[in-house]
């Protein structure tokens, strides 16, 4: 068993490695998500996803990168992603194309981007959280990439606001526990949706909406691992709100 001098000299030689690799991780965590790989068609009713050719070559670095970020979750080949999104979204398969029901609504950052009211903000994000609580006791499994870009927000007729997860390409390693998978997914819905809150917002919403995810011990795995910078908002949500926030102002 190595001494304590020795494991801190190898903690801080792993941190200058992390921090000197952190901005072309980023770049290629840019790159990657402005990179398009999947073909989407949208119809009346369903939407059409078939990936192109090119995602196999951004699959295996895009896993390094991650395995080295430590990040507990793995982007899927097409086969699993296919298998997934048929298990999780009753999604139908032909040809290597995958059809999806159509979601009414708008995803959360796009919501979050053009909503002034904090109070609507903060409500629609602890739906959002519900919703997540129930998708793991529906499918006793994390979502793997539960960013506020992969949950729709549809505003009923009756001022009911619902909120339906989709987007099953990445996942959660199998080596990573079941209650640090669910902490991370929560982990990602709060600080993706940071994006668009003061401090004292997103303070609040562990301080009255925490009973939205009913789940201590995910509570507490989140808790725990909020100490790491590296722990709170990945370089691929981070890219990936990037580009959320980039489509909202092209779409204005």
């Amino acid at each position: 068993m190595p001494d304590q001098p020795t494991k801190s000299r190898s903690d801080s030689f792993a941190l200058a490695c992390t921090t000197l690799l952190f901005l072309p991780c980023m770049l290629l965590a840019r790159l990657a998500s402005n990179t398009r790989i999947n073909n989407i068609v949208i119809h009346e009713t369903t939407v059409s996803k078939r990936r192109l050719w090119r995602s196999a070559l951004l699959h295996v670095p895009g896993n390094l990168i991650l395995r080295f970020r430590r990040a507990p979750v793995q982007v899927l080949s097409t086969r699993e992603w296919v298998r997934r999104s048929q298990r999780l979204a009753n999604a139908t398969i032909l040809n290597n194309i995958v059809e999806l029901k159509k979601l009414d609504g708008v995803p959360l950052c796009e919501f979050l981007a053009n909503e002034k009211s904090t109070q609507r903000k903060l409500n629609v994000i602890s739906t959002a959280m519900r919703s997540l609580f129930d998708f793991h006791l529906q499918h006793d499994e994390s979502h793997g990439d539960a960013s506020a870009a992969n949950v729709m927000i549809h505003e009923c007729p009756n001022n009911e606001v619902t909120a339906t997860w989709f987007d099953f390409d990445i996942a959660h390693r199998a080596s990573v526990p079941e209650v640090a998978a669910r902490a991370d997914d929560l982990r990602a819905i709060l600080f993706t949706s940071k994006a668009w809150l003061t401090d004292t917002e997103f303070t609040r919403l562990f301080q009255e909406f925490d009973s939205c995810y009913q789940d201590e011990d995910v509570w507490k795995e989140l808790i725990k691992t909020m100490g790491s910078p590296f722990q709170h908002c990945d370089i691929f949500h981070l890219a990936q709100q990037s580009r959320s926030k980039l489509r909202v102002v092209e779409d204005a």
